[in-house]
């Protein structure tokens, strides 16, 4: 069931720099930029893959932060063994090229709760791009289109 995935691109952490395409400047129901879950999603990817027993949660609404810069936090969680993994994403605001940076703190243990106070929905992004990856695996293909069809943005997953 799980899948050790290898992606083209870099795997640059904590700090990635994140196409999000010209909607980058929009705000998505949750408050965060719009593209950073997909972008996060992407990003997580391998991981989930790898470690995750179930379903994908992420923080129903972005926590803005500031600092030298205003940004946003979301939080992912998902269960695996011992535990659940729980990832934190802090993003800064879109550059005027539609970009923005991005930084995620993904623990190498599990922990028994994950802000059991915050509010968690269905991670949909990321539950698409496994859907995908899980169809790929099946059809035997080595090179997955995880992103939208028809996106600008391509995001292709290379499998084992």
């Amino acid at each position: 069931m799980t899948c050790p995935a290898l992606w083209l691109g870099a795997m640059l952490f904590p700090q990635v720099l994140a196409a999000a395409g010209p909607e980058a400047s929009a705000t998505a129901p949750d408050g965060a930029p719009s593209g950073l879950r997909k972008e996060a999603a992407f990003n997580l990817l391998s991981h989930y893959l790898k470690d995750a027993t179930g379903k994908p949660e992420i923080l129903a609404h972005a926590h803005e932060v500031s600092g030298f810069t205003t940004g946003h936090r979301l939080y992912v969680r998902y269960p695996r063994d011992g535990g659940f993994q729980c990832i934190s994403i802090d993003s800064g605001p879109a550059n005027e090229e539609g970009k923005f940076r991005f930084s995620m703190k993904i623990p190498s243990s599990a922990s028994a709760t994950c802000a059991p106070d915050e509010k968690f929905v269905a991670y949909k992004e990321l539950d698409v791009m496994v859907a995908r990856v899980r169809t790929c695996e099946r059809k035997g293909e080595k090179k997955c289109l995880v992103s939208d069809p028809g996106n600008n943005n391509r995001k292709i997953l290379v499998l084992p």
